[in-house]
């Protein structure tokens, strides 16, 4: 179900850097938008497994709502925050 999280942080330029735009279909509203991913920090994850290094970017769904996505090193999502929404995801696998 997160998997478009994913894709787009898969697509991100670390070389171009800033605020990237994307198109990105959401099922729910079953139509394609514009999203824009800006990379913000590098850091870390306490866990029982040790620390997980992770990516965080601000997501925007243009016109919609804004958030956080949290990526390990392989881009896999590891936390997902849309404030407005009052959703928070972890992947506890990766933890």
């Amino acid at each position: 179900m997160y998997h478009q999280y994913d894709y787009l942080v898969h697509k991100y330029d670390f070389g171009k850097g800033g605020r990237q735009l994307f198109a990105d279909y959401i099922p729910v509203i079953g139509n394609d938008i514009p999203v824009a991913l800006t990379f913000l920090e590098e850091s870390g994850l306490k866990s029982v497994k040790g620390e997980l290094r992770t990516k965080e970017f601000k997501i925007e769904f243009v016109g919609l709502r804004n958030g956080t996505v949290v990526v390990d090193g392989n881009g896999r999502l590891v936390r997902l925050i849309i404030p407005d929404q009052k959703l928070e995801v972890v992947r506890e696998d990766l933890l």
